[in-house]
This record gives structure tokens, sequence and C-alpha cells, in this order.
């Protein structure tokens, strides 16, 4: 990792990060939702908040890492947080919709 794209690796990291809890969500919820009653509720609760959390620290990282040189893991680590975090956020206001 050079010094000079930091926010950049960063960024990309947890990109790949909310990436795999978007993916172990899914696995949960065709799998293991509503074997149990109220634990399924609470560890999907806890796995979508923890890659919506994920994904706005990706974005942020990204955000500062604006100026560094263009590459690969930029784009990607840009497309993947911007991604999750628009899924976070659908469900989020889909499920305040739901709600009320």
């Amino acid at each position: 990792m050079t010094h000079a794209n930091q926010h950049t690796h960063k960024g990309f990291n947890f990109g790949l990060i909310s990436l795999f809890l978007v993916v172990t969500t899914a696995i949960f919820m065709n799998y293991f939702y509503r074997l149990f009653n109220s634990f399924d509720t609470i560890v999907f609760v806890i796995l979508s908040l923890s890659f919506g959390i994920v994904s706005i620290l990706g974005v942020t990282y990204f955000i500062k890492g604006m100026k560094e040189p263009t590459t690969f893991k930029k784009v990607l680590g840009m497309f993947l947080n911007s991604g999750t975090l628009l899924l976070f956020l659908y469900g989020l206001i889909s499920y305040i919709v739901d709600v009320t």
C-alpha cells in the first residue's frame, strides 16, 4: 500500500467488507430467516446495520480520496460502496414506509 493512495485502499477494503456482509445477509435470509423466532430478527438487523455503517465509512474514505490518482481499486471501491449504501438506504426507506 502506497502512502499516496491511503484513502483509496481503505475505501476499497470497506467496499469488500460491505459486499461480504451483504452476501452474508442474503444467505441468512434465504436459509435461516424465520427458523428461530426473535433471534433471527436480531441477527438480520445487526447484519443490515453493519453493512450500512461499513458502506457509509467506505463512501467517506472515497470522498476523502477524490484527489488521489484514479486506479482500478478506486473505481471498484466507489461502485461497491455506493451500491451497498443505496441498497441500505432503499431497505431503510422501504421499512419506514412499511411501518407507517
